[in-house]
């Protein structure tokens, strides 16, 4: 397009000159002059448009820092008294690797890892072998989800769901 604003300019000074007279060479070089600082104007802004929209996309791509997102990992009583000091909000996830629902819900928090909100700690337990965490919580059927208040009672009990569903019960 710029191109063609160039040589169109230079065909109009040129006809122009055809008719016109002698100082037609000085008001070509100045034409020129303008259409190359706006031609170079223009690029520049391009430059620093393209800049700032390249530092944009690298600061929306870096990975959430493990400190700023909250946990999923295995259950220990450790974990449990950890983010209940901390003030995190504890929440138990009894597993079954015979589950089909345990397993999606599993794959899911893998998949929202960085994603998990802040302050909260997920704990996967394993529904067949805590037994009496099990009775301590009343849980009856695997993938249930237990959300404990600050003094390690129950605040909360859902069963069923993955990531999203925790999201909801935590906020």
């Amino acid at each position: 397009m710029k191109n063609i604003l160039i040589v169109s300019a230079v065909l109009v000074l040129v006809g122009a000159g055809c008719v016109g007279g002698s100082s037609i060479e000085s008001e070509l070089a100045e034409v020129l002059a303008e259409l190359e600082e706006e031609m170079v104007a223009d690029d520049l802004i391009e430059v620093i448009v393209f800049d700032e929209v390249e530092v944009e996309a690298e600061v929306e791509s870096e990975p959430v820092a493990a400190s700023l997102a909250g946990t999923y990992t295995n259950y220990s009583k450790d974990a449990v008294a950890s983010g209940l000091l901390s003030d995190e909000t504890v929440v138990l996830f009894f597993h079954a690797n015979w589950c089909h629902f345990c397993l999606e819900a599993d794959a899911d928090f893998r998949a929202h890892i960085d994603e998990i909100p802040a302050g909260v700690k997920l704990l996967k337990t394993d529904y067949d072998t805590q037994k009496a965490l099990k009775g301590l919580y009343g849980v009856k059927y695997q993938h249930t989800f237990v959300k404990l208040d600050a003094s390690g009672g129950a605040a909360d009990i859902w069963v069923g769901g993955g990531y999203d569903e925790l999201v909801d019960h935590v906020e």
